[in-house]
């Protein structure tokens, strides 16, 4: 029975930590595409996309490809420091 429990465990730790790896690595491959795009990004982009979940993300990065500022890529979002 404990060791049911530890292989559940660890099965559910294992899922969460390869979330948090493909998390880390859509918003490292976002912000490569920004900056490829737009050069120096301004500190409140980074923080958004470090912030984002992995589906926000999967969606901006869809948006990044074409875009030609930071509301094509955040949408209606707040994006007044866009300077």
């Amino acid at each position: 029975m404990l060791q049911t429990r530890m292989e559940a465990w660890r099965d559910k730790k294992r899922l969460e930590w390869k979330q948090e790896g493909r998390q880390e690595g859509e918003a490292a491959s976002l912000l490569r595409i920004l900056r490829r795009r737009f050069s120096d990004l301004p500190t409140w982009v980074e923080s958004k996309v470090l912030a984002a979940n992995l589906d926000t993300l999967d969606a901006w990065i869809d948006h990044a490809i074409d875009a030609r500022s930071f509301q094509d890529v955040f949408g209606d979002e707040e994006t007044s420091e866009t300077t």
